[in-house]
């Protein structure tokens, strides 16, 4: 990728720099070091993932948010004035590049100075997220996916039907399946009281970069539109093994309550929604190093969600 990413840095004027693999997920992100020493993080998206209109919707989003003085990386737009330029096959985009270190790891114990109050400043984060968009009027034509109640739950939901994961038992099959039709029909009962509109959709440790003090955040592959308590559910998902998490998780929500409300009433069946998601997330990256043992674990992670939910019911 790194013959791609010297040949398509120069549509943005890039020449001469210096040009570093720095991730490989969804996206081949490379840091580009310019010879002013200017700072760009170069993304190669993956072919079929996302289409053209929905990097552009994206990237426009972005750009809205850095407007109105949120922690986002800003878009750069190429020496053709354009956002997203296509290269031997592949979208590719820039951004400014963000200084800091991820929040976190999955799977490794947070090291937070002060991790309370990280939680309360990334609540009243997400919450600024939501008003700005709120008030922008064109995110109504934005061509993003929709994590409603289709894209979570309908026939082929935006991250793949979990409860057709070909590891699962004949029980984890059958717990799954009737999970998710009492969940459609409790959001199909309350789903329009539900605050609804643009999400970041993955604000997991490493899409939180620390910096001075200040909440940035980045990488927005899976942005669109979907109910708040979603956003909130993906955080806490993924910090639900900390000891202190009961008060994590208190904090982010006195952090968003700050801001704006949000009815947390359904946050538990959420946070379960999610843990589900990633069950059919995980389905075509199989083939990967480690796939079997992390579906594995995402597996059992759900499994045990659903397990406490069931319980609650009688």
């Amino acid at each position: 990728m790194l013959p791609l990413a010297t040949t398509a840095s120069g549509l943005w004027g890039f020449n001469l720099a210096t040009i570093t693999l720095v991730a490989q997920r969804e996206n081949t992100t490379f840091k580009v070091t310019t010879t002013q020493n200017h700072h760009y993080a170069l993304r190669i998206h993956r072919p079929g993932y996302r289409e053209l209109p929905q990097l552009q919707a994206e990237l426009q989003w972005i750009q809205h948010l850095f407007a109105q003085g949120l922690a986002v990386p800003a878009p750069v737009a190429s020496l053709h004035g354009r956002l997203v330029e296509q290269q031997d096959g592949y979208c590719v985009s820039v951004l400014q590049w963000l200084a800091g270190q991820p929040m976190g790891q999955a799977g490794v114990p947070l090291q937070l100075h002060q991790p309370e109050q990280v939680l309360y400043t990334l609540g009243q984060g997400m919450a600024e997220l939501h008003t700005a968009s709120d008030n922008w009027t064109g995110s109504r034509r934005l061509a993003r996916p929709s994590w409603d109640i289709d894209g979570l739950l309908g026939e082929t939901p935006v991250w793949g039907a979990f409860w057709q994961n070909p590891l699962l038992t004949s029980r984890q099959k059958q717990l799954f399946e009737t999970t998710r039709l009492e969940i459609k029909n409790s959001l199909m009962q309350c789903g329009q009281d539900l605050n609804y509109g643009l999400i970041h959709a993955d604000l997991v440790r490493e899409n939180i970069m620390l910096h001075q003090h200040q909440l940035q955040f980045i990488d927005f592959d899976d942005s669109g539109f979907g109910f708040r308590l979603f956003e909130l559910a993906t955080c806490l998902l993924a910090n639900a093994n900390e000891p202190d998490y009961e008060t994590l998780k208190t904090q982010l929500i006195a952090g968003y309550h700050s801001v704006r409300p949000l009815d947390v009433t359904h946050l538990q069946l959420f946070i379960m929604l999610r843990a589900l998601t990633y069950v059919g997330w995980v389905v075509p990256r199989l083939h990967e190093q480690g796939g079997p043992a992390r579906c594995q674990r995402f597996i059992q992670r759900a499994e045990l969600l659903c397990e406490q939910y069931d319980r609650t019911k009688h």
